[in-house]
């Protein structure tokens, strides 16, 4: 019958689905280790398709060795980032066999309110937290609007875009030095 309050009967049974301290510990440390090399990969396979393209614009204006070195660029390119998707799934294998519970698949881009395009989504924060440094050596602007902030995307992962459009899609801001760059 109960009343306010009550209804303790509810929550019953947790702890047959939960997971103790040391795996949940070791699943997010693999979590973390394989989101920085799919970040790694996605950054290395952007960087070949550029290369490519480099490539290909040299082979037409009849410049062979400039597209020659450039067609080597982005094979070195893929091939480091073939190796990180490996790595990357190595761990993310690793960390499904530790929980029963299927692992979020945190999309690649996500399009905010106030945007024409889409931003990239890094899944490590400390692949967000590079990003943010190389955006605030790259800012001209000097309203604070402009500036650039980490910040939580809605589907998960982090994303670097301008205070202004965090404030409109009512983003929580994450501080970069609170993110631990560790050994990366």
């Amino acid at each position: 019958m109960g009343g306010r309050g009550s209804g303790g009967s509810r929550g019953g049974g947790g702890a047959s689905k939960s997971i103790d301290a040391k795996t949940e510990n070791k699943l997010n440390s693999l979590l973390n280790k394989s989101y920085k090399y799919d970040d790694e990969a996605y950054e290395f396979s952007r960087r070949a398709a550029t290369e490519r393209a480099m490539a290909k614009r040299y082979k037409q204006l009849g410049k062979k060795q400039l597209a020659k070195d450039y067609t080597q660029y982005a094979k070195e390119a893929q091939a480091r980032a073939d190796k990180a998707k490996v790595r990357a799934k190595q761990y993310l294998d690793e960390a499904s066999k530790l929980t029963s519970k299927k692992i979020r698949d945190i999309p690649r881009t996500y399009q905010y309110k106030g945007e024409k395009g889409v931003r990239t989504v890094y899944k490590s924060p400390q692949n967000a937290r590079k990003a943010y440094e190389q955006s605030r050596q790259n800012l001209v602007s000097t309203a604070y609007r402009d500036h650039p902030t980490i910040v939580e995307s809605p589907k998960g992962g982090y994303s670097v875009m301008p205070h202004g459009i965090a404030k409109l899609n009512k983003l929580k801001e994450i501080s970069p030095y609170s993110i631990d760059m560790g050994n990366s």
